[in-house]
């Protein structure tokens, strides 16, 4: 012992080869013979296992086939992670690859920004990183090079899109395409049938047949035909029939059989 401190070295001997293990016993403030009954700081024992009762500190590397807590391998003989819990602070990084490999169930990889933040995942080639974020709880698809939300999937079901959608199958809607900030104007899709709406008022629906409630232009400034086989008289108040008007109110010719030059 040196300025009250109490170092002891010991074998515990068992067995009928008197094998036991080697016990190394520090202690401040004990008498030699007392040292000997207190807990060891390192114990060799006849398993060929070291237990240390404190932390290890090595200026140097530390080598070994694996990596315990307890009785739980951390980091197996191929330097896997496995069994992992949580990891409360710090960040991970790898310039490998990371899998998830779940043997029955589900894989889940859960980032959790309750306590404040966003939970975010980045994705970046040689040309464009993209981001992948909550925010009020909206789901987030940006394009970072470009500072432009491509994608935002909304807490109500609703998606918006910053561009066009291009699709190369087919496109299904349940009923309404509308025009953005103009809620009465739109278009109606119902079986069989297509109703075009704008001003709040049915322009045109087309069912077996086509009606309008206003009036049609063909050709517009320009010189449009129309090709019918037939065609008749309708009533001023109901789908019924009445008498064909031709250029009414017009004070303009009605030209039947023109050669067209």
């Amino acid at each position: 012992s040196d300025n009250n401190f109490v170092a002891s070295i010991d074998s515990r001997a068992t067995g009928v080869n008197n094998s036991g293990d080697m016990r190394f016993t520090t202690s401040t403030g004990e008498s030699e013979s007392s040292v000997y009954d207190l807990t060891p700081v390192l114990t060799l024992g006849t398993d060929n296992n070291a237990t240390f009762a404190g932390d290890i500190t090595s200026s140097y590397g530390v080598q070994a086939g694996y990596f315990k807590i307890g009785s739980t391998v951390i980091v197996n003989a191929n330097r896997d992670l496995t069994n992992i819990g949580t990891i409360s602070s710090g960040a991970i990084t790898s310039s490998g690859n990371l899998t998830l490999t779940q043997s029955s169930g589900n894989n889940t990889l859960y980032l959790n920004s309750s306590g404040g933040g966003n939970p975010v995942i980045y994705m970046e080639d040689s040309n464009r990183k993209w981001g992948q974020f909550v925010s009020n709880s909206d789901l987030y698809f940006r394009d970072e090079n470009g500072a432009i939300d491509a994608l935002i999937l909304n807490a109500g079901g609703s998606a918006t899109f910053a561009g066009d959608i291009t699709t190369s199958g087919d496109l299904y809607l349940s009923e309404y395409v509308y025009h953005t900030g103009d809620t009465d104007t739109y278009i109606r899709i119902q079986d069989n049938s297509w109703t075009f709406r704008t001003g709040g008022s049915d322009r045109l629906i087309i069912d077996n047949s086509a009606t309008t409630t206003g009036d049609v232009v063909v050709g517009g400034a320009g010189n449009g035909q129309i090709k019918v086989r037939h065609i008749d008289g309708k009533s001023s108040v109901n789908t019924g029939y009445d008498a064909l008007y031709l250029n009414y109110a017009t004070t303009s010719p009605v030209v039947i059989g023109h050669s067209g030059s």
